[in-house]
């Protein structure tokens, strides 16, 4: 597609989308607004069971409300409470709001039990126990001496959100009384002593499967639970975590390409190393072949000791040649003298053999007009046959014809308006159609169920109005049983009255019949007169004018065919001597020429044996020396090949090497970006995602706390009458009366 765009184009673009804009009512814009919106944080507490299973959760926000008079969000909760005044929430469809009116807080905090986050939590966590490496139900630990073992599984959840896969930790957390125990160990935590306190801290990053194991050993073992917090991690030293991993794109695209151009680099190193060892060997042998023809150089010379004597030879054989050339140019010019005698006689024979085909011609034209006569009589003996034929179809269809010419008939009858022609097909096919209502007719008189005593007149049309009224509805319309007998009356008087009248009609018929009796014997006794005629024609005529015309003819064809070859043999003669008359003096010239190449090749040969001789007394001075260098710089470059493919074989190594650390870079890249964690895909920037629902804008913070329950001995609850009085007039008073038994041992860790 072409993105490029002349400033023509821009002008006018720019220009049509201002008149639009002008075009819009002033009523359709949407209002502007102040821009002020509350600002809120996210805040979800739960607890677990000894073994991580819910068992309470509620969703606590908190909004700065920069004065807006009106709150929403979205989220299913079970129950919502206000923690700040009085305001009545008002729910429907996942879609909470509150409606301050004029007196707006500064900060509005609520609650809104669910647990629904819970499930969609980036982790699930679970715990287990053993006592003494024995598997142990947290019920049964509580009091016990020796070493307890406290598992926690978290594994990543894959039906969390993105946001909170990639950017979540997950803090574990776990205090124990040094007073109280005996041993603590915890493998891959950090263990800080506060006061008398030790404090046990473990970390799991974006997406990672961690598995937390606490030894504590103690004579009289409690435990206050275990605490973990899930938040994104926001601080500003890991946005160069996203930094590199936007590029990672970039650097894996780079790394891709380095690591292409590495394997061609190295399959070329590869490939030249079979090259080199194959070309030293080639080498090899060319100096196994330079041995041998060294070895062979003595024979060498002896062989061309026997080239010089050959053309010697050769020189002496060749100087007699020329005196055979002259000799056969004289024999050339008598030999086309001869043939232009031969020829002047064959062309006097020539005029006799005109005569003698003239002759043989006329007597083939008197055959040819005999034969055009014969022609003749077999064209008008074939023309009868073909008569005979047509006379004999015209016979066979008398019959057809008759029943046609009576069929076209037309008869006048006399019917109640009046005398109407038809023929007598039309006739037939209607005093049929009659005979078939008539048999109708006499069934409905012999029904006893559907008895007809009417005449057969009212029978007729009775039938043809009610087919009258099935047409019409068929056709969309409705007609009356009186309208359709209206309209058929005039048709079944003339029905009924055709049908009284077939006896005469039958009659007639009958007569018809003995007519066409009577032509179609005729028909046959002429066929069969015809048949005779034309066998005799067959037998006879053909024969006797192929045995007239037979005989004189071929005579008369072998005649003219002997007068065309004399003739064709004399004409070809002719035009030898014609080609021999042409062809004599460039023959002559041929052979002229080819003596001066005789003479040329014998000094040609001189010359040649003069330089055999003279080059074998070089090769005889030279062999030694140029056989001897030959071999140096053979076996030189073949040791220099050797040693080159050896240095590439070393490609094997590097190739080992550089796959080793493509290996390495891929399982670390793969490691933290989902394999075993999203360290590589956290963001820092990104922007949180509501735990409620994403139609919520994004709070300024998010956090996750869940206490798991405590294995000691259960503590005096406080009565309802303390319950009742304390203060209700505060939102710090509802809170911590909210999470009084979730927090309860949290807030006795740092008494």
């Amino acid at each position: 597609m072409n993105t490029q765009y002349k400033p023509s184009r821009i002008l006018a673009a720019a220009t049509a989308a201002a008149l639009a804009l002008s075009v819009v009512p002033a009523a359709a814009a949407e209002p502007i607004g102040d821009g002020v919106a509350p600002t809120y944080d996210e805040a979800y507490y739960a607890t677990v069971d000894y073994y991580g299973n819910l068992t309470k959760g509620s969703m606590v926000k908190s909004y700065i409300t920069n004065g807006v008079s009106t709150l929403t969000d979205y989220g299913q909760y079970d129950e919502i409470k206000n923690l700040t005044n009085d305001v009545e929430a008002v729910s429907r469809d996942g879609k909470t709001t509150f409606d301050f009116g004029s007196s707006v807080p500064s900060h509005f905090y609520f609650e809104g039990k669910t647990t629904a986050p819970f499930n969609q939590l980036p982790w699930t966590l679970t715990i287990s126990y053993r006592l003494n490496g024995v598997p142990t139900r947290a019920e049964e630990l509580c009091g016990r001496t020796g070493e307890v073992e406290i598992n926690v599984d978290a594994i990543p959840n894959g039906s969390a959100s993105e946001y909170a896969r990639n950017n979540y930790t997950l803090e574990a957390m776990a205090l124990f009384n040094q007073d109280d125990i005996l041993s603590l160990e915890a493998p891959g935590a950090q263990v800080q002593l506060i006061g008398n306190l030790r404090a046990v801290l473990f970390l799991a990053l974006p997406g990672e499967e961690q598995h937390f194991t606490i030894r504590v050993g103690a004579e009289d073992f409690s435990f206050d639970g275990m605490t973990f917090l899930m938040v994104p991690a926001t601080l500003s030293q890991l946005s160069q975590i996203a930094d590199l991993s936007g590029k990672a794109d970039d650097l894996e695209d780079s790394y891709n390409k380095l690591n292409a151009g590495l394997d061609t680099l190295l399959g070329a190193l590869d490939g030249m190393s079979g090259s080199l060892y194959a070309t030293a060997e080639g080498l090899d042998e060319l100096n196994s072949a330079r041995d041998v023809i060294s070895s062979g150089k003595g024979q060498v010379y002896d062989d061309l000791d026997g080239v010089i004597a050959s053309l010697g030879d050769l020189e002496t054989s060749l100087t007699p040649a020329s005196g055979h050339i002259t000799y056969a140019r004289d024999t050339l010019s008598k030999a086309k003298g001869s043939l232009s005698d031969l020829d002047k006689t064959m062309l006097e024979v020539q005029g006799d053999l005109k005569d003698i085909k003239s002759l043989l011609s006329d007597l083939k034209g008197d055959f040819s007009d005999a034969q055009n006569l014969a022609d003749d009589l077999k064209t008008d003996l074939n023309r009868l046959d073909r008569s005979i034929s047509k006379l004999k179809t015209s016979l066979n269809s008398v019959g057809s014809m008759a029943d046609t010419a009576i069929g076209q008939q037309v008869v006048e009858l006399p019917t109640a308006g009046g005398t109407v022609k038809v023929t007598v097909a039309e006739l037939q096919e209607t005093l049929g159609s009659a005979a078939q209502l008539y048999q109708a007719y006499l069934q409905a008189q012999a029904n006893p169920d559907v008895p007809f005593t009417g005449e057969f007149s009212e029978f007729i049309t009775y039938y043809l109005a009610q087919k009258a009224m099935a047409e019409a509805a068929a056709a969309g319309q409705e007609i009356t049983l009186e309208q359709a007998v209206a309209a058929v009356s005039g048709q079944s008087a003339q029905l009924y009255q055709l049908w009284t009248m077939r006896d005469e009609f039958e009659q007639e018929m009958a007569s018809a019949g003995t007519l066409k009796s009577g032509l179609s014997q005729i028909a046959s006794d002429t066929s069969d007169l015809l048949d005779k005629l034309q066998g005799f024609r067959s037998s006879y005529a053909d024969d006797l004018l192929e045995a007239v015309l037979k005989h004189g003819e071929n005579a008369a064809n072998l005649g003219t065919t002997l007068a065309d070859r004399a003739g064709a043999l004399i004409t070809e003669a002719d035009e030898l001597y014609r080609v021999l008359d042409e062809a004599e003096p460039r023959a002559q010239e041929a052979l002229g020429d080819a003596a001066a190449l005789l003479d040329a090749m014998t000094n040609s040969l001189s010359a040649m044996k003069t330089f055999a001789e003279d080059a074998q007394a070089l090769l005889k001075q030279s062999g030694s020396l140029l056989d001897e260098g030959t071999r140096k710089t053979l076996e030189g470059l073949a040791a220099t090949l050797r040693k080159a493919a050896g240095s590439v074989s070393s490609t094997r190594d590097i190739r080992s090497a550089k796959d080793s650390i493509s290996d390495i870079i891929k399982d670390t890249w793969n490691e933290y970006r989902g394999e075993t964690s999203n360290l590589l895909l956290m963001d820092a920037d990104a922007e949180a995602v509501s735990m409620t629902s994403e139609q919520n804008p994004a709070p300024s913070s998010i956090q996750v706390l869940i206490r798991s329950q405590e294995i000691k001995e259960a503590e005096q609850e406080e009565t309802e009458q303390e319950e009742k009085a304390a203060n209700k007039g505060t939102f710090w008073s509802r809170l911590g009366r909210m999470f009084s038994d979730l927090w309860v041992g949290l807030t006795r860790i740092f008494r």
